[in-house]
């Protein structure tokens, strides 16, 4: 029997208000990185992720941990960007360098920015043009990009020690922000003077990481869920590619290539956060391409060898 049944109309009702709402259990909600991912968290469930993320990034040992940003339309953006980036790199290589080379530039002033915030001082347009010529430069090869290296490091040096302060500290943040951020950008745009499908593979492996570390990492209680679900999606992608086998790979050369991106991935991470002051420092552009800082290199180079 319902409550108040029986009763008189206003003493239903007044037993119906007072009567107790049965609890809600966890079981009866969607996970978190579902609503996480539809854009169905209130905003007071938002704050209150956002919080916890900054008291994980706070503990003592989570300096490098990854970091991830739930506030705004974030999936979408992530979607617009696959989409714009996957066109660049399959139309001309001349629209992925400057593509990349732009939100290299942007990652490497929030990063210098960053530093900033901690009173430690770096020539912003430095940081700018060291980080945006880097993916250009690519364009004219390995050799070239090698010795734009050399001469970025020599003019960075000679920068900072005209300026008769702290030359040496100036000197190593502004290789922190500018240098790292520009040679992941570089690395995607190097595998595309090779052939278009082997940028692809490398932008298709890193995006399906992507893809499952923020999904599940987001919402996630410990800080080794996220890696472990992008590695996962790596490996269900790396198979499906392998069964399409695109030219000039083998299915044992993909197979290679899903591994290093895989376990170089959260690599990146680490080293995203290691050229920040904090995990948590604000910088969406280096956290866009943070798992090319090691992956790509490292997908450059096993490339390179199986030529």
């Amino acid at each position: 029997m319902g409550v108040g049944e029986g009763l008189p109309g206003g003493q239903k009702r007044r037993a119906q208000v007072a009567a107790p709402r049965p609890a809600l259990r966890c079981n009866d909600s969607p996970p978190r990185a579902t609503l996480v991912a539809s854009g169905l968290l209130s905003r007071r469930r938002r704050r209150l992720l956002r919080v916890l993320r900054m008291q994980r990034s706070s503990l003592p040992g989570s300096r490098f941990l990854p970091s991830y940003d739930i506030a705004g339309p974030k999936i979408r953006i992530g979607v617009v960007w696959f989409g714009v980036a996957l066109w660049a790199l399959w139309v001309t290589p001349v629209g992925a360098s400057l593509l990349y080379g732009s939100v290299a530039a942007v990652g490497g002033l929030q990063c210098a920015q960053a530093w900033r915030r901690q009173r430690h001082w770096s020539p912003l347009p430095v940081v700018g043009v060291t980080a945006f010529g880097c993916p250009l430069v690519a364009l004219l090869g390995l050799r070239a990009w090698g010795i734009y290296l050399v001469a970025v490091l020599v003019g960075i040096v000679a920068v900072t020690v005209a300026t008769r302060t702290s030359w040496a500290e100036r000197t190593s943040t502004t290789l922190r922000c500018g240098l790292p951020i520009g040679m992941a950008a570089a690395s995607i745009v190097l595998t595309r003077g090779d052939a278009r499908s082997v940028a692809i593979v490398l932008f298709v492996f890193v995006s399906a990481y992507e893809v499952g570390d923020y999904l599940v990492g987001s919402g996630a209680a410990t800080p080794l869920e996220g890696p472990a679900a992008g590695m996962i999606a790596v490996g269900v992608l790396t198979f499906a590619v392998s069964i399409i086998e695109p030219a000039p790979f083998t299915t044992s050369q993909l197979w290679v290539l899903g591994t290093v991106v895989a376990a170089a991935c959260p690599l990146g991470q680490v080293a995203g956060s290691a050229l920040l002051p904090s995990g948590g420092a604000f910088a969406p552009a280096l956290r866009r391409l943070d798992s090319l800082l090691v992956a790509g290199p490292a997908y450059l180079l096993v490339t390179s060898l199986q030529r």
